[in-house]
C-alpha cells in the first residue's frame, strides 16, 4: 500500500482541526460574532504590541483587511469601549485608533484564557510532543512565509503568473 503524501496528511489534519473548532466553539456562538471577536482580539493585540495607538490604515494593512472591513470592526469595538478613534493632529485625513483601558482588560482576560487552554492541551500531549510540535509548527510557518514571499516577488498569484489570462 502506498503511503499518502505529507501534504495530504497536513490537509487531513487541517480539516480535522476545522471540524473540531466548529463542533466545540462555533456551536455556541454564531459565526459573525466569533469572526468579529477574533478580529477584535487581533486589533487589540496589534495595538498593544505597537504602542497602543496606530493610524487606522496601517492597522488594516498589517492585518490584511480592507479599510471598509476595519471601519465596521472599529464601530463595533468603539461601541464596546475597547478602542477610541482620534483625529491625527498632524494630518486631518488620518484617524488614529487607540486601545482603551477596558480594551486592555478584555484582551488580557481573553489572552489568559487562551493560554490556559493551550497549557491544558500541551499537558495532555506531554512535554516532549508539545516541544516538538512548537518547533515543527514554527518551521512550517517560516516555510509558509518564505514561499508566499517568493511567490509575491515573482508575481505569482494563486498559482498563475501575474498578468496571465486563464
Amino acid at each position: 500500500m502506498e503511503q499518502p503524501e505529507l501534504s495530504d496528511n497536513i490537509l487531513k489534519l487541517a480539516n480535522a482541526y476545522i471540524v473540531l473548532k466548529h463542533s466545540t466553539v462555533y456551536r455556541k456562538f454564531d459565526k459573525e460574532f466569533m469572526d468579529r471577536e477574533y478580529n477584535s482580539m487581533l486589533v487589540m493585540s496589534f495595538l498593544l504590541e505597537h504602542g497602543k495607538a496606530v493610524v487606522s490604515h496601517e492597522l488594516a494593512k498589517a492585518l490584511v483587511r480592507s479599510t471598509p472591513q476595519m471601519a465596521v470592526l472599529f464601530n463595533h469595538m468603539e461601541k464596546q469601549g475597547y478602542i477610541e478613534r482620534l483625529d491625527d493632529a498632524d494630518d486631518a485625513r488620518q484617524t488614529i485608533v487607540k486601545i482603551t483601558p477596558a480594551g486592555e482588560e478584555v484582551f488580557r482576560k481573553n489572552h489568559e484564557a487562551c493560554r490556559k487552554l493551550i497549557r491544558e492541551i500541551f499537558e495532555t500531549m506531554g512535554e516532549e510532543e508539545s516541544t516538538q510540535f512548537v518547533a515543527s509548527f514554527g518551521c512550517f510557518l517560516d516555510a509558509c512565509s518564505k514561499v508566499c514571499l517568493e511567490r509575491s516577488m515573482n508575481g505569482k498569484v494563486k498559482g498563475k503568473e501575474a498578468g496571465s489570462k486563464g
